[in-house]
């Protein structure tokens, strides 16, 4: 099939521009048979991998699972995608990007990598308080000062650490 088109507005003046579609022999609408080169493969996308060969579709290709992503395409491992680390986790299939791992919220930590729910971030003991979020490690839950406490976990300010009443002290 040859198509003839003028380039529309000021270039008009120019000769016309000739397009060629060709039918590509073997081309479906999931995969090309009768493939002669190497190029004709197409890499899986990012956050995802194809551990077999002779894949035919981009459904062949695996997602990531949650709390892990992958930036790079034309993975075949599933070792290939990259836990969150401690502190974030994420809820995406087939994350293609480190930044979709979220911080666990303020007052929690997680000390384990992976972690595929912000429910699995645990909060910091009474007692204590964790100002930023994405905390790594119990550690970073900092005991509320003396003459403070604090008698609910997962708090995340100095001011959820409660005076001790006239009197009394701690």
């Amino acid at each position: 099939i040859l198509l003839r088109r003028s380039l529309p507005g000021w270039l008009s003046h120019l000769p016309p521009v000739f397009f060629e579609l060709r039918q590509v022999s073997g081309w479906n609408d999931t995969h090309l048979t009768g493939s002669t080169s190497v190029d004709d493969c197409i890499s899986c996308a990012a956050g995802k991998f194809a551990p077999t060969t002779a894949n035919n579709a981009s459904s062949d290709c695996i997602d990531c699972a949650k709390g892990k992503y992958l930036e790079t395409q034309g993975n075949s491992d599933e070792a290939a995608c990259l836990d969150c680390v401690e502190g974030k986790y994420s809820q995406m299939l087939g994350s293609s990007n480190e930044s979709n791992c979220l911080d666990c919220r303020a007052g929690t930590y997680s000390e384990r990598r992976g972690v595929s729910s912000g429910a699995s971030c645990i909060a910091c003991p009474t007692g204590t308080y964790a100002l930023a979020a994405g905390n790594a490690n119990s550690t970073d839950c900092i005991s509320c000062p003396a003459g403070r406490y604090a008698p609910t976990t997962g708090n995340n300010a100095t001011a959820d650490c409660i005076d001790c009443e006239a009197g009394k002290y701690v």
